[in-house]
């Protein structure tokens, strides 16, 4: 288990994500209705401040910036720190592409 210190002053305590998280990240009907991320975060938060009692309700009245930040801290735990991205030029004179390595403790 994994604590850390939301930015609003909370403390939040996180499991790994397992097989059944990231398969809900990839059901069509829980991305389109937007319930995906919120019950992913609801399965692997296992306590937010004093209360244990996590629900994807309980996700969603979370302040967007705790929000984000236990997104990013849940993909550490679970995926570790380092992140490949490819990003593209917009200028379509340009379009060339770059591998950046993104380290999320940083």
């Amino acid at each position: 288990m994994y604590t850390f210190q939301l930015p609003s002053g909370d403390e939040i305590e996180l499991r790994e994500m397992t097989g059944a998280e990231e398969e809900l990240l990839t059901n069509q009907r829980l991305i389109r209705s937007g319930d995906a991320v919120n019950q992913v975060l609801a399965n692997c938060i296992l306590r937010i401040g004093e209360s244990d009692e996590i629900t994807p309700k309980a996700v969603g009245d979370m302040l967007s910036g705790d929000r984000l930040f236990t997104l990013v801290k849940l993909r550490q735990v679970s995926l570790g720190d380092e992140v490949e991205l490819d990003l593209v030029c917009p200028s379509a004179a340009c379009r060339a592409k770059n591998r950046v390595t993104v380290n999320l403790d940083d």
